[in-house]
């Protein structure tokens, strides 16, 4: 397979991917984390909070909420998420059962509504995160001046012509949860591979709000 990505702005879509794999060092890591979450006005960040870390608190407002709909590859994602963190990231009940237009917090998982750029669907619409279903926009102001994000998103798995891999579905639950533009190793090549994950785990490990110069990295693969 090639590798097709689109960055638009007003969404990130993922689709088929292959690539080497490759691990940078803790000077890459933080280059990569400032490209996807600590800098940049572009999409999805708005310049707000720009040079600060930006992630969901789990720490005071709780674990991050998912309705799964029982979708499996989700929750595989989800359990391969968790063991590569080392702690539970995800409250997998408290929404499980409220309807969409209730939820005021979390994640939404949403089968088979992946579209493209411009609202098509083809054979490349594997994965994207959204506002909502036929959509390709995120919400307005989903994170506050201090760098939390707190507010309800779609994390869309496969389409009509596409049928979501387990690293396309990891790759979206990363930009849910505070990634933003690709990097090497993130959508550039690989879907993901240990760069990723080493960007995900520093995101969450750093408070939010930490500046470059506060990072305290850690390479965990």
């Amino acid at each position: 397979m090639t590798s097709k990505l689109y960055f638009l702005g007003v969404c990130f879509l993922l689709f088929a991917c292959e690539g080497s794999e490759r691990t940078v060092n803790e000077e890459g890591i933080i280059n990569n984390m400032n490209i996807t979450n600590l800098y940049g006005d572009t999409f999805p960040w708005s310049g707000i909070a720009s040079g600060h870390l930006k992630r969901w608190d789990i720490d005071t407002e709780g674990l991050i909420p998912v309705k799964t709909n029982n979708n499996a590859l989700a929750i595989k994602a989800m359990d391969k998420i968790e063991e590569v963190m080392g702690v539970p990231m995800f409250d997998r009940t408290s929404i499980a059962n409220v309807p969409n237009d209730e939820i005021t917090r979390g994640l939404i998982i949403s089968e088979g509504t992946a579209i493209g750029p411009g609202g098509v669907v083809d054979k490349n619409s594997c994965g994207m995160v959204s506002k909502n279903i036929g959509t390709t926009a995120y919400p307005n102001s989903f994170y506050t001046e201090n760098g939390t994000i707190n507010t309800v998103l779609y994390v869309h798995l496969s389409s009509s012509k596409c049928t979501a891999s387990l690293e396309v579905a990891i790759h979206e639950f990363g930009h849910a949860m505070g990634a933003g533009a690709h990097f090497n190793g993130f959508g550039h090549g690989d879907a993901i591979n240990n760069d990723f994950w080493n960007v995900l785990y520093n995101l969450y490990k750093n408070v939010i709000g930490a500046t470059e110069n506060q990072l305290i990295i850690d390479k965990i693969k």
